[in-house]
């Protein structure tokens, strides 16, 4: 999976307050999915044949997990961002 992967839209490179509180909250709704996923996918296990369950566990709930992470990881920079307005804010003062 590709860390460095943006959402369309998304820019790194903005400093600007507006983008930062947006894609903050975009990706606290992904992981906020994210979970849900995992949570359901978790409960669904006991339903499969243990070799459906397995893939299931190997794969889908792996890529899953992996997308979660990402996605924490890029709000934790927007929440950076945040941060830094709000810094810049009080500089201002």
């Amino acid at each position: 999976m590709d860390g460095f992967r943006v959402l369309e839209g998304e820019n790194l490179e903005s400093t600007d307050f507006e983008d930062a509180v947006h894609w903050h909250g975009v990706y606290s709704e992904l992981i906020a999915f994210k979970e849900r996923l995992l949570s359901d996918m978790a409960k669904g296990l006991t339903r499969l044949p243990e070799e459906a369950a397995g893939e299931v566990k190997a794969v889908d709930m792996a890529i899953t997990r992996q997308q979660l992470e990402r996605y924490k990881i890029r709000r934790a920079f927007w929440g950076g961002r945040l941060e830094l307005n709000g810094e810049r804010s009080k500089a201002s003062l």
